[in-house]
């Protein structure tokens, strides 16, 4: 091999080993990131904050109509990746779930606030906020 093979080599051997630093850490945060797929109650909504908001709450009326079970509504709440709500005051009087997203510079939440009377629903409601930088 002459001096000038060996250049060569050496450098497209550095050039791959750059490559390799650098593509497979950006690789692993692009895809290893807080990334959730939406469940089927939040998907196709509307783009803006108002109009999610509103046909979210739309959406969860029409789901969970008054009077329907209690443990329906859990179990497809959980069956879609809702957990428990920590903001919700005092539990006993009012259940909360949620479900939270990171969006690029954004944080999304939906939340879903019910009251049982005998083990069905009473009171139904969705809310969608989010914060953005």
């Amino acid at each position: 091999m002459t001096g000038r093979t060996l250049v060569i080599l050496f450098s497209g051997a550095v050039l791959l080993a750059l490559t390799i630093l650098f593509a497979v850490p950006l690789l692993v945060l692009a895809t290893a990131g807080p990334h959730r797929a939406r469940p089927p109650l939040l998907r196709d909504l509307p783009a803006g904050f108002a109009q999610a908001d509103a046909a979210f709450a739309a959406r969860i009326a029409d789901t969970f109509p008054l009077g329907s079970p209690e443990s329906v509504l859990v179990q497809r709440l959980q069956a879609e990746g809702f957990g428990r709500d920590l903001m919700a005051a005092d539990p006993s009087d009012e259940r909360r779930m949620r479900f939270t997203v990171s969006e690029s510079s954004c944080t999304l939440t939906w939340r879903v606030r019910w009251g049982v009377e005998v083990g069905r629903l009473a009171t139904v409601a969705g809310k969608h906020d989010g914060r953005c930088l």
